[in-house]
């Protein structure tokens, strides 16, 4: 889980998708949105790069997932 931009965000092996949860100035969670839902397989790491974008790891070599060509990977995926 990574904090960015007001919001937590949380890789879902099994959802496959990076969700974004917005917080409050009080700290409060928002509604939580996806992202990147299906188009990387299961995302599991999610943390902040010194860019300030994320760096998500895939997690479908593991016998679980439908592996990729060129998976595991870590992606930059950029906030905001």
């Amino acid at each position: 889980m990574a904090y960015a931009e007001g919001s937590l965000w949380v890789g879902a092996l099994r959802g496959e998708r990076l969700w974004q949860v917005p917080l409050d100035a009080d700290g409060s969670a928002g509604r939580p949105a996806d992202r990147l839902q299906g188009e990387h397989g299961r995302l599991r790491a999610v943390t902040l790069a010194p860019d300030g974008s994320l760096w998500v790891g895939t997690s479908n070599k593991d016998g679980r997932g439908d592996a990729r060509q060129g998976d595991d990977r870590i992606m930059s995926v950029p906030v905001g």
